[in-house]
């Protein structure tokens, strides 16, 4: 359950993208080092049709359903912004 955000896990380890992932719900979080997320549980947005959800990244894909395809491709091009260290997960 949940392959989509597990795998997204994986590509961004494969290309240099640091995460946190974290239980949430009964799925998944992954944190980015700019404060972002995304997750894939129950409640997010598209989660029954295998998409993941991006949050509080700062662009406007925020809080939508998105596939892993699209996912992987956002990630590649906002590699650098991910990566920016603001205080990692929410300020910590």
């Amino acid at each position: 359950m949940y392959e989509e955000i597990l795998e997204l896990e994986k590509y961004c380890n494969k290309i240099g993208v640091v995460t946190e992932k974290v239980g949430l719900l009964d799925g998944w979080c992954l944190y980015f080092n700019n404060g972002g997320d995304v997750v894939q549980h129950s409640g997010s947005y598209g989660s029954k049709n295998g998409c993941v959800e991006f949050g509080y990244t700062g662009f406007t894909l925020d809080f939508k359903a998105m596939s892993l395809k699209d996912a992987k491709g956002f990630v590649r091009h906002r590699k650098d912004s991910l990566n920016n260290k603001v205080g990692g997960r929410r300020g910590k």
